[in-house]
């Protein structure tokens, strides 16, 4: 028997987040970690009811589900506190950290966001995820050595990966 990965998932997954949550919780453990009490009121009623059936936890101390998480996923970044990603900073070192946005037209991503997230947590696997919401592409743009799994999660979202070229110097 294979134990599953475990992937903390912070900040708001907009566009029907429960069903992200319902399709990753399959395949990974899931730690769901809020940053106001409203929140994870809203997200642990339904997901409470089989919890034990599907893995999925609430925990309110983003640095614990960090700890125990091998793949830390950020939904709407911008909307973090940049606190947050201060707080975490320690537990993230070596882990893969994927930083989920979901975008309306091509012309709308900002690669810059992984150069300041790469910067925020130097010492993580740092991706980006750009997801356009109308041609389901999701273009991705981080550190080579953990793509096969930032390519798995983006599939099972429902979007095609497609891996931007990086510089080697940026790396």
């Amino acid at each position: 028997m294979t134990v599953k990965k475990t992937i903390a998932l912070i900040g708001t997954v907009r566009g029907g987040g429960e069903s992200h949550v319902d399709i990753l919780r399959k395949e990974y453990r899931l730690l769901r970690v809020t940053e106001d009490d409203n929140q994870s009121t809203y997200i642990s009623n339904p997901i409470l009811q089989d919890e034990i059936q599907s893995g999925v936890e609430i925990i309110d101390c983003a640095k614990e589900a960090c700890w125990e998480a091998d793949i830390i996923a950020l939904f709407s970044p911008e909307h973090i506190k940049r606190g947050l990603i201060q707080q975490v900073k320690e537990f993230a070192t070596q882990k893969t950290v994927i930083a989920f946005n979901e975008i309306h037209d091509k012309a709308a991503f900002i690669s810059n966001g992984h150069s300041t997230l790469q910067q925020l947590l130097p010492h993580s696997k740092v991706f980006w995820v750009a997801m356009d919401t109308l041609t389901k592409e999701a273009a991705i743009e981080g550190n080579e050595g953990a793509v096969p799994i930032v390519e798995n999660i983006t599939k099972l979202l429902g979007y095609y990966p497609v891996v931007l070229e990086r510089n080697p110097k940026d790396n």
